[in-house]
């Protein structure tokens, strides 16, 4: 149907640019557990009679990791474990966010999720936490398995079929979740025109291109034209997907961006994952390096070929030039928000200094017009 572009082209452009020495995530040190823990402690504390309807023991607090941060506007999420009443360690996600009305969004996008049958985590707290230092709490537990694309880095070397097959199932739930039409409007539309702005105006026009690069990202974002209004995760990557190790879907995740837009969003952002941001970022997140001899856009073509099928959608030409605005915006937006982020910073480098590459080598029209 379609043809796919040439392996060796990407071999070389992930080995100019691909992963070498670099760093490892960590625990947070000493230092920074301690500061860290006060705030994370003082909400459990403050929410301790709920918690301990769920089984959840909180006096004498226990945590026994508390990670990073990661800090995605509009809330802070950290991932902890405590102690439950029988002494067992039991994961979850705590994420505080700035306004009520954004915790409450996500807590209808999870409603939303779970009516559908779609799997996602279980909720602790949803409209019982109360706020903590002005921030409104939601307490998740932490779905079984772990993220696709640390799956997919851990088993990157077993092979061209392995790794693809790890992404079917994925595709099999976008495919359900974008069957879903709008209804009564109790989640808002996927604010894309906003990202596309930013694209456009702000994230491209700093000084991490040259204006004929610059110039180029922004004519892709203006080909942005919905060719349909369907259920999307809004903010998709193969982070946002938990599997089990038999490769089933456990959870989506992070739906505070969920809404009704175009499908190819999710797509597009998916297939930037798989054909540049792993490759590039998978040691500084995983310490795991994906081997650059594999045939990266082939799997991004059998994938987009197979949710045609399963989803019952033809990718129209208007479709291709919309996943193309998004895996460009994906690129965009990570060299944006992340370009300064200490543990990612020698990866999303690399990444911006391939993106006149990508312009020229155009992945997405090459794996699906074969233009």
């Amino acid at each position: 149907m379609r043809k796919s572009i040439p392996v060796g082209l990407f071999i070389v452009l992930i080995g100019l640019f691909g992963c070498r020495a670099s760093r490892v995530p960590v625990l947070l040190d000493e230092r920074g557990q301690q500061k860290a823990k006060p705030k994370v402690a003082a909400f459990l504390d403050q929410n301790s009679a709920i918690l301990a309807e769920e089984g959840i023991r909180v006096n004498p607090i226990e945590l026994r990791t508390l990670f990073q941060p990661e800090i995605l506007q509009p809330f802070e999420s950290w991932s902890l474990s405590v102690a439950d009443t029988s002494g067992n360690d039991r994961e979850f996600i705590l994420k505080l966010f700035t306004t009520e009305a954004d915790a409450r969004s996500e807590e209808l996008n999870y409603v939303r999720i779970h009516a559908a049958g779609l799997p996602t985590t279980a909720d602790i707290l949803w409209g019982k936490a109360k706020p903590y230092a002005n921030a409104h709490c939601v307490l998740l537990s932490r779905p079984n398995g772990q993220p696709l694309g640390k799956t997919a880095a851990l088993r990157s070397r077993d092979g061209f079929d392995k790794l693809q097959a790890l992404y079917m199932p994925t595709m099999d739930v976008l495919s359900k979740m974008h069957s879903l039409l709008p209804d009564s409007g109790a989640i808002e539309n996927y604010p894309v025109n906003e990202w596309l702005r930013q694209m456009a105006e702000l994230g491209v026009v700093r000084k991490y291109w040259n204006s004929e690069v610059r110039d180029a990202l922004k004519g892709i974002a203006k080909e942005w034209k919905p060719e349909q209004k369907r259920l999307i995760h809004g903010d998709f990557s193969d982070l946002q997907v938990s599997i089990d190790y038999e490769g089933k879907v456990t959870a989506l995740l992070n739906l505070e961006r969920m809404g009704f837009g175009d499908p190819s969003l999710d797509l597009g952002y998916l297939f930037a994952d798989i054909m540049v941001l792993n490759p590039l970022l998978s040691k500084q997140r995983y310490g795991i390096e994906f081997p650059p001899k594999v045939d990266y856009p082939g799997i991004a073509k059998n994938l987009g070929e197979y949710y045609e099928k399963v989803s019952g959608r033809e990718f129209t030409q208007q479709t291709v030039m919309n996943l193309r605005v998004a895996f460009f915006l994906k690129i965009a937006s990570l060299v944006t928000y992340q370009r300064n982020d200490p543990l990612l910073q020698a990866g999303v480098l690399r990444v911006e200094r391939m993106v006149p590459a990508l312009l020229i080598a155009d992945p997405i029209d090459q794996i699906f017009t074969g233009d």
